[in-house]
């Protein structure tokens, strides 16, 4: 009988406090762009239940979560009872700590002990998330959580161990002032280099121990951003994705280290505009450790989305690269054309610019495409000049059968000519720590990408991804060589694909299963038809 009182009660606080919380604007906070809520609203978007705003710059965060979770709510009877209970899960999972008086540790609002049993042992969204330390008064809401992975590799190259150990302190205030800080140690159990390899591995400063066979580094996130209704400014070390692809955008892929910039945003019902200034990493985080050459490198980027209507949204963007001094105070000029502005500061820095769209067919099927453009020629455009640089891709998401079915499929080709993302002064290639910043896969290649997810469950999702590539080789096909040292032989006579061709399929099936409120296990298998090897992930996700 009391438990019966209990659970009536969290359901009931756990209601109120999450319709309270969409009227607050001051949640600026960025969530995983691993977390499989970004799958879910990518398909709540193609049924036409959400706006594509939200899937066209990631990470998410969480005002446009809670956002988007009221309205799937307030419009529950389109949704299959599978996304019911994935809305009730996400709504509970992104909730916020009870009202306190004073700081509390391992509690998500009921009794310690039911916290460990339930939380820890048994999956429940009666109550929100429990984290390990959690305040909340009317003036400020704070929450932290000790989050440990633990990924066992099994490939060609043996057996190994792999851990993150990881802390996050999140919170805001009602005045409009959110603030997030991530802190993660990777530590890689083996004397192998295949930790270079690791989905989680962006070339940051390693170190191996000997003694503990080890190589561990670290990673750091944070956020101080200032919101109200339609504005939001302030500093910011984060992933940054832009892009209607669900892991390929050829502008930004979120493929390097969190890039710290000065960002504002402002956004309204059909219109959205955001700015970056920040800096990067001329070279890995290694050599720069091992050189006594200091170089500067900084990036600066805005991009205009507008809605056209319910079914089409069609962005801009500019992108530009530049080092070797100081801030260039033009450009930190959120509204300022770059492309204009670095022809008159001496044509010594290097502008790219992207335009993409994003079409609703009908419920079900949307048709997506992102052109970047590094260099052209519109006197040459359809010949093999090599300055033709540029990435054009063609996607398409559907849900097939009806639209209450909680499987999706993605079809997305690509091409990237070579030399695209590359510059004369290589410190202004389009890379950060010798990383693409665009497409991942870097240029002179296509390829075509099959993704499929399943919700076989609220709480597992199930995903397939194949890729296919055909690339090149040789000098044009790494986004850090210098056009400079190209073949001027063949600078009209430049193909799609430049020098020896080679195939490769990638084919990788992934499972995620919430396993309790706080436990979380994971399989990845993956197959390489170049190598002709099987690689098998194993993990546990441990969040407290």
């Amino acid at each position: 009988m009391f438990k019966i009182s209990i659970t009536r009660f969290n359901r009931l606080i756990l209601g109120i406090l999450l319709a309270l919380t969409s009227s607050i604007w001051a949640q600026a906070i960025t969530v995983s762009i691993n977390h499989p809520i970004n799958k879910f609203i990518s398909q709540q978007v193609v049924k036409n239940n959400l706006p594509s705003s939200l899937i066209s710059k990631r990470p998410i965060q969480l005002n446009q979560i809670h956002q988007a979770l009221d309205e799937l709510k307030r419009n529950s009877n389109t949704l299959s009872k599978t996304e019911r209970l994935i809305v009730q899960r996400f709504r509970a999972e992104f909730g916020y700590p009870a009202p306190t008086n004073k700081p509390e540790f391992i509690t998500s609002g009921q009794p310690k002990p039911v916290v460990i049993k339930s939380d820890l042992l048994v999956y429940t969204s009666d109550h929100w998330e429990p984290h390990i330390l959690s305040y909340n008064d009317q003036d400020l809401a704070l929450w932290g959580d000790f989050i440990e992975t633990i990924n066992h590799q099994t490939g060609k190259a043996g057996n190994y161990l792999a851990y993150q150990d990881g802390f996050q302190l999140a919170g805001f205030t009602k005045s409009g002032l959110s603030f997030y800080s991530k802190y993660t140690q990777n530590r890689f159990m083996g004397s192998s280099q295949q930790y270079l390899q690791s989905q989680v591995y962006f070339n940051e400063l390693s170190n191996f121990f000997d003694q503990a066979q080890a190589t561990i580094w670290y990673q750091t996130e944070a956020s101080l951003l200032y919101s109200t209704k339609d504005f939001e400014f302030g500093w910011s070390k984060t992933p940054i994705y832009w892009g209607f692809s669900s892991n390929h955008s050829p502008i930004l892929s979120a493929n390097v280290q969190p890039i710290a910039h000065l960002k504002a945003n402002y956004s309204n019902d059909k219109l959205n505009f955001s700015f970056i200034n920040g800096s990067l990493l001329p070279f890995n985080s290694n050599t720069i450790h091992d050189s006594s050459y200091s170089a500067v490198k900084r990036i600066t980027a805005h991009r205009l989305e507008i809605a056209l209507n319910d079914k089409w949204t069609v962005s801009f963007t500019e992108l530009l690269i530049y080092g070797h001094r100081a801030s260039e105070i033009s450009y930190m000029i959120p509204t300022l054309w770059f492309w204009a502005e670095e022809h008159n500061l001496g044509d010594r820095d290097n502008v790219l610019l992207a335009c993409d769209s994003y079409y609703k067919y009908r419920p079900g099927l949307a048709f997506y495409q992102s052109l970047l453009i590094d260099e052209l020629s519109w006197s040459k455009l359809f010949k093999d000049w090599w300055g033709n640089k540029f990435v054009l891709q063609l996607g398409l998401h559907w849900i097939p059968t009806t639209l209450k079915s909680t499987m999706d499929i993605r079809i997305e080709a690509t091409v990237a000519r070579p030399w695209v993302y590359t510059h004369e002064d290589s410190l202004n290639n389009f890379t950060s720590a010798e990383l693409g910043l665009g497409f991942p896969l870097g240029p002179n290649c296509q390829t075509i990408y099959l993704e499929t997810n399943w919700w076989y469950s609220h709480r597992g999702i199930l995903s397939l991804e194949l890729l296919y590539k055909l690339s090149g080789s040789g000098l044009g096909s790494d986004p850090n060589d210098d056009y400079d040292f190209r073949d001027e032989s063949l600078d009209f006579d430049t193909p799609y694909i430049l020098g020896t061709r080679s195939t490769e399929v990638i084919a990788g099936l992934n499972n995620r299963y919430k396993f309790s409120r706080m436990v979380e296990f994971y399989n990845l298998l993956e197959y390489n038809s170049q190598t002709r090897s099987f690689r098998l992930e194993t993990g546990i996700k441990i969040d407290i």
